[in-house]
């Protein structure tokens, strides 16, 4: 995704709440008719993106998975029907292999509950701002992670696979981080962007701070966006905007 279309999506966003033109008008009247007609969407499915990387879908939420040569790499759980669903999914793809590492995005909880489906065995990784807001909420069906990242940047070498969390502050949920995986050249976030559609204008935790966070984001060396929410074209998009 090119910062034209970033840039764009959000311009959209600005007119749906400030006014604007009979032109845009209709622009955003279009928009919003496919973001109500994208939250109908029911079901679930698994894609593989080649190299041991998967992208799941459930409902309109969106999550990924990484499979390294000794275990597996989730990030958001999503709810429990879609950890267990995952689960299965995972078994089939990677026999023989564990969920050593789940890594929760932000705090909130329709990304972050189910994680007890999985096994407590499995190291859940989050930023210290995230694991703050879990434990002082006491929010009900997340469990707390076990390791907490802070700084700007974290590399994870884990399980032979290259994961860098990039933390993106005061844009959504306490303890953003968005997945930059460079040896797939793929970069995964959640709740700042939702290709094709309009995000909600009560979402952000501060629309400066969404702005900063895509700058950041288009700073990365990525090919390939996957989006957390928005059913979109298949959830991916190429950096040249195709799907």
């Amino acid at each position: 995704m090119s910062r034209t279309m970033l840039t764009a999506a959000l311009s959209i966003a600005l007119a749906f709440t400030t006014g604007c033109t009979g032109v845009m008008r209709s622009v955003v009247k279009d928009k919003v008719q496919h973001t109500f007609e994208s939250t109908m969407i029911q079901g679930s499915e698994l894609t593989d993106l080649g190299g041991g990387l998967y992208t799941y879908r459930w409902m309109t939420y969106r999550t990924i998975f990484l499979v390294g040569p000794k275990g597996v790499v989730l990030f958001d759980p999503l709810n429990r029907e879609a950890a267990a669903e995952l689960k299965v999914h995972i078994a089939r793809v990677a026999p023989g292999k564990a969920i050593t590492h789940l890594i929760y995005s932000h705090d909130h909880r329709d990304h972050v509950s189910g994680a007890e489906v999985l096994g407590p065995e499995v190291a859940i990784v989050a930023h210290e701002d995230a694991a703050a807001s879990i434990a002082r909420e006491k929010i009900d069906g997340v469990r707390a992670p076990t390791q907490t990242v802070s700084g700007a940047v974290t590399k994870l070498d884990v399980e032979g696979l290259d994961v860098q969390l990039v933390h993106l502050p005061h844009a959504h949920g306490e303890g953003m981080l968005a997945a930059h995986l460079p040896g797939h050249k793929a970069l995964f976030a959640v709740d700042l962007v939702w290709p094709d559609e309009l995000v909600p204008p009560a979402a952000p935790l501060s629309f400066a701070g969404v702005r900063h966070a895509l700058d950041r984001l288009l700073e990365l060396d990525f090919e390939r966006f996957i989006a957390g929410r928005g059913a979109g074209s298949g959830g991916t998009w190429r950096s040249n905007g195709s799907s």
